[in-house]
């Protein structure tokens, strides 16, 4: 159950920072403006803090799971 948590956690920590992304990019007429918009608002912020730490999250499990999984 923990594992399911997890995942489903991190599909909505990466959908929602893609969405957020998209938007800025659609709403910003160049990439400074892009990476203003994103930087400035601490909600946004938090959306792409909130991905790091699952894309980090995810990447340990993978490593976890490629170099240890024999020694279990």
């Amino acid at each position: 159950m923990n594992g399911l948590l997890f995942k489903v956690y991190s599909l909505i920590s990466i959908g929602g920072t893609a969405l957020l992304i998209n938007n800025a990019i659609k709403t910003q007429s160049n990439y400074y403006d892009t990476v203003i918009v994103l930087c400035s608002s601490k909600p946004n912020l938090v959306l792409l803090l909130n991905c790091f730490f699952a894309l980090i999250s995810n990447a340990a499990h993978l490593l976890i799971y490629v170099f240890f999984t024999q020694i279990r």
